[in-house]
């Protein structure tokens, strides 16, 4: 792993920046606001916030320590 590592850092430094095209997924037309009409768009938030009050969501700040953690154990 370390040579590939070292292959990618030594591109990197030759080609002045990552050597390949980074983008994000596309999301699906549903899931973005942008074509959404304003009432789709607060039946969203409202079954958010629903989802939030049944406690069906995980918890941001349980899930940002948990990643803390396993970042810790890793370096």
């Amino acid at each position: 792993m370390s040579t590939a590592i070292n292959m990618y850092l030594s591109q990197t430094s030759l080609s002045d920046g990552i050597s390949f095209s980074i983008s994000l997924p596309k999301t699906p037309a549903s899931m973005n606001a942008d074509f959404m009409i304003l009432e789709e768009f607060y039946q969203k938030l409202e079954k958010g916030y629903d989802d939030i009050a049944a406690g069906s969501v995980p918890n941001a700040a349980k899930a940002f320590l948990n990643s803390k953690k396993i970042i810790e154990i890793n370096t």
